[in-house]
């Protein structure tokens, strides 16, 4: 039964991306169905093995807690005096709305939830459910370096097809939807790239995991003898190749966020290793790839990723003027928001620079966390973020085991990636790039814990 568990997660890795990303509701309900499979599979494997249950509850399990209560009380039918004390608009949009629809008065006992799009809600919710529950069945499943070793592989697989995927269809003039750019299977180039930049620091990890450390003493030379005369050199040339494309994949992404995103991220992984002094190594593989990216870049052609980043300030300007309209909704709503899930249908009413366009999303995550479950559920969030680097930033330091360092600080690097692509964009929204970074985060948090030094 461990095994199902192990080969099910290892599955939703290599298969969330390609329906694209996702996004489609047939899609994200298989995550969901397989996700809550492999968690009841994981309570049975514990009551048939009768093992005793050792893992105390980590710092951050509270503020996650409270948020999911946020969300369930967003749902949850309230009397008009409470409904219209915690948000008197949504109260106000309830009561007109029902008056319009029946021929007499709408009794003021009547109750209402706080999502105003209820069915919007549930669905979010069972997604964040399904994320949260990959989460901590990597915390409490996976316990060994070689369960760790086989999820970055499947990442590393994965990450590998989607760059080749999305090279030939851009090379070929076959995109799904933006013309000029590569997407692989995802919709939105710059989506195919915030997914990119979160596995490319794993399997950076991988790759480095299988090249073993050499005596201090030798020349480049002696060491890239070294090299080739290793264990695994067909395993460590592919990893290189696979990494090498998905860098290159997300240059003719051109997607701006997602480039420099990379960028920040692969700096992150490069400062994390000189601090914690096993630098020299990394920052030459790191360093490798980028020039050899850039030289295969140049060999093809920068010129529309030039182009693209010199009329940032054009294409980018709507999604900027959208943000004082939301931060309009959040002063409507500002204590539990609009609703999990519910920013499409809610700021509807207040684009009125944009009477035509439809804003699904808000093109910044954290904007769209706080109008959809306000100041509490976003402070919550930020509390649990923020608990978590702290937490493991400060067992990074402490932990000896140079395995268990290389995969936490690349966990980190992919979570700063990500974070910084998501204050321009809604990749927390697609729920194949939602769905690896809690996979990231999960991997961050149990690679300190696989050596036996505490829960």
């Amino acid at each position: 039964m461990s095994q199902i568990i192990s080969f099910g997660l290892m599955g939703l890795l290599l298969l969330a991306p390609l329906p694209y990303g996702s996004v489609h509701p047939w899609a994200y309900s298989l995550i969901e169905i397989v996700v809550f499979g492999l968690g009841i599979l994981w309570m049975l494997n514990i009551f048939i093995s009768r093992k005793p249950f050792r893992r105390r509850p980590a710092p951050f399990d509270l503020p996650v807690l409270l948020f999911l209560f946020l969300c369930l009380f967003q749902l949850l039918p309230l009397p008009a005096p409470l409904s219209q004390a915690i948000s008197p608009i949504a109260h106000a949009r309830y009561e007109s709305a029902l008056s319009s629809s029946l021929a007499s008065p709408v009794s003021s006992s009547l109750w209402h939830p706080l999502s105003l799009y209820p069915f919007a809600t549930w669905r979010a919710l069972l997604l964040l459910f399904a994320y949260i529950g990959v989460f901590y069945l990597i915390a409490y499943h996976v316990h060994s370096t070689p369960q760790i070793r086989r999820l970055l592989a499947a990442l590393l697989v994965i990450g590998s097809f989607e760059a080749l995927y999305g090279l030939y269809r851009h090379f070929s003039n076959q995109p799904i939807l933006a013309v000029g750019r590569a997407s692989g299977t995802f919709i939105n180039p710059n989506h195919y790239a915030g997914y990119l930049e979160i596995v490319i620091p794993l399997s950076l990890a991988l790759l480095l995991i299988f090249v073993r450390p050499t005596s201090p003493g030798l020349s480049f030379k002696e060491r890239i003898i070294a090299l080739a005369n290793s264990e695994r050199p067909a395993l460590i040339g592919l990893s290189f190749l696979g990494l090498l494309v998905m860098v290159v994949a997300v240059i003719f992404s051109i997607s701006r966020a997602g480039i420099i995103s990379l960028a920040a991220s692969l700096l992150f992984f490069v400062l994390g290793s000189l601090y914690l002094r096993r630098g020299k190594r990394r920052i030459f593989i790191v360093l490798l790839l980028v020039s050899g990216a850039l030289l295969l870049g140049l060999w093809e052609g920068l010129g529309p990723v030039e182009e693209r980043f010199l009329k940032a300030s054009e294409s980018a300007l709507g999604r900027y003027k959208i943000w004082p309209a939301v931060m309009t909704m959040v002063k409507d709503f500002p204590l539990l928001g609009t609703g999990l899930g519910t920013f499409g249908s809610a700021f509807l009413g207040y684009q009125r620079e944009f009477p035509s366009a439809y804003f699904d999303h808000a093109h910044n995550d954290y904007l769209e966390i706080l109008s959809e479950t306000g100041w509490i559920g976003f402070l919550l969030l930020l509390a649990a973020s923020l608990i978590f680097m702290a937490s493991t930033l400060a067992r990074l330091s402490k932990v000896q085991i140079r395995e268990a360092r290389l995969i936490a600080l690349a966990g980190l690097s992919a979570i700063f990636g990500l974070v910084l692509h998501s204050l321009v964009d809604f990749n927390l929204a697609i729920p194949s790039n939602a769905l690896t970074f809690t996979v990231a985060a999960g991997l961050t948090h149990q690679a300190l814990r696989t050596e036996g030094n505490g829960p």
